[in-house]
Order: C-alpha cells, then sequence, then structure tokens
C-alpha cells in the first residue's frame, strides 16, 4: 500500500515509519529538512497545495501539538492543529481510490451493506453509508439481503471485508452479476479482486473522515468541504467540551 504519514520525525511517527517502511510505500512529511521525503510545517497549510505529493492510498496523521508548542507560540499551534488539520482532509480526499463513476444522480437510492463482523482487534464499528447519504437529503432504503435488491434504480453496495468469508464474496459477485450499474463502495481494506462495477470507492479505512469523503463523492459534492465541515464540527465540540471542563 502507498501510505503518506504526517509527523514522521517525531517521536509516534518515527516509530509508525519503522513499522511501515518495511512493509509498504511510504511518503513521509514533516518540518526537518533531510530526515522526510517532503519538508512542510502544517501551521502554513498552504505549503501543501505548493508541494507535489505522490498518489497514495492511505494518509496516517502523526503530526501532534502539545502542551508546549501552545505556551511557546499559541497561533501557529492553533494553525497547525486546526487550519493545518483541514488541509490534510483535503489530502484525505484525493488520496482516496475512486475509479469510474461513483455519482448517485438520484434524490433515492438503495443501500446494500454486505459486511463480515470486525475483528478482535477492530472492534465494533458504527461505520454505515445509510445514515450519511440520509443525513445529506437522500430517501434511503436499506437492506443487508442481497435478494431483495430492485432490478433497476440507484444502488450502492457497501461492503466491509466480504474477502473474509466465502459466502460473502459469493453473494457480492452474484449481486454485482445482476447489479453491474451498482456503486461499489469498498470500505476498509479493499476487496482483492477486480469486480465488474459502474464506480468502485476504496476508502482504506473505516473512520468518520473516510465516511464524510465516500459521502461527498456519492452524492457529487465536494468531498473536500465534507471532511472539512466534519473537522470543523469536531474541533466546535472539544471547544465545548473544554469550556465545559
Amino acid at each position: 500500500m502507498r501510505v503518506l504519514l504526517t509527523g514522521a520525525t517525531g517521536l509516534i511517527g518515527a516509530a509508525v515509519a519503522a513499522c511501515l517502511r518495511p512493509h509498504h510505500g511510504l511518503h513521509t512529511l514533516g518540518r526537518q529538512s533531510g530526515r522526510v521525503d517532503e519538508v512542510v510545517d502544517l501551521s502554513d497549510p498552504l505549503q501543501l497545495d505548493r508541494v507535489k505529493l505522490p498518489e497514495t492510498e492511505c494518509l496516517v496523521h502523526c503530526a501532534g501539538v502539545i502542551d508546549e508548542d501552545f505556551k511557546a507560540d499559541p497561533m501557529t499551534a492553533y494553525k497547525r492543529a486546526t487550519l493545518g488539520a483541514e488541509a490534510l482532509a483535503r489530502a484525505a480526499a484525493s488520496s482516496m481510490r475512486v475509479s469510474g463513476d461513483a455519482t448517485v444522480a438520484s434524490a433515492a437510492v438503495d443501500v446494500l451493506t454486505i459486511a463480515a463482523a470486525p475483528g478482535y482487534a477492530a472492534g465494533p464499528t458504527g461505520w454505515r453509508i445509510a445514515p450519511r447519504l440520509r443525513a445529506a437529503g437522500l430517501a434511503v432504503r436499506e437492506s443487508e439481503d442481497p435478494a431483495s435488491v430492485p432490478a433497476h434504480g440507484p444502488l450502492v453496495v457497501e461492503v466491509r471485508d466480504a474477502w473474509k468469508r466465502a459466502e460473502l464474496m459469493s453473494a457480492l459477485l452474484d449481486v454485482l452479476r445482476r447489479r453491474p450499474d451498482a456503486v461499489l463502495l469498498d470500505v476498509g481494506w479493499p476487496t482483492p479482486v477486480d469486480l465488474p462495477v459502474r464506480g468502485r470507492i476504496c476508502t482504506h479505512g473505516t473512520g468518520s473522515l473516510a465516511a464524510a469523503v465516500a459521502t461527498g463523492l456519492i452524492t457529487g459534492r465536494d468531498p473536500s468541504a465534507a471532511a472539512q465541515v466534519l473537522l470543523r464540527n469536531t474541533f466546535d465540540e472539544l471547544a465545548t467540551f473544554e469550556e465545559s471542563s
């Protein structure tokens, strides 16, 4: 997998880099020249627009801000933690792999979910696209039964780790044979086969940021804008929590 890693020279980032480098294509960002592939200071988010980043499949953000940063220069630390994070959201949007036409140009859509139970390490996840599409204004009909898929009409097939179980892969392939016009949302680790489908989104993750970007792509809206809204809401919630603590 091609991984973009920020904060690669920090305590946590350096450890993450050491783990990833033997197994993945790693491209590093940081503030220390000579120790990273790209020198970028997230307190100036425009720097990300000025460098040419390679196509990546995964973004790992380890560029943290600690108490000492806020004590030394509060405004720079604030910009790095907030505006820099927004710039990374745009990078996440551009790094998500999209093939074909993944936009649903309709006010109503069917969503079929085919998902394996999460492993012990991953734990339970509430990542589902249907509620997010509904919140975006679409009328959504949900199902987990492949036999219930209608013969016509907009369809999003959300698949998560179906490759772990033969019966789930068989169900997925059967649905896509019947509905090659569907949009496939491949959540988490991509299904390791080519699938006959009109459009495909590989999120390479199950976090809220990936969900916000995927929702933007499916609805035809600016995915980076959707990600930035999520981040701003998160920052607002953190600020409210800090004020009440």
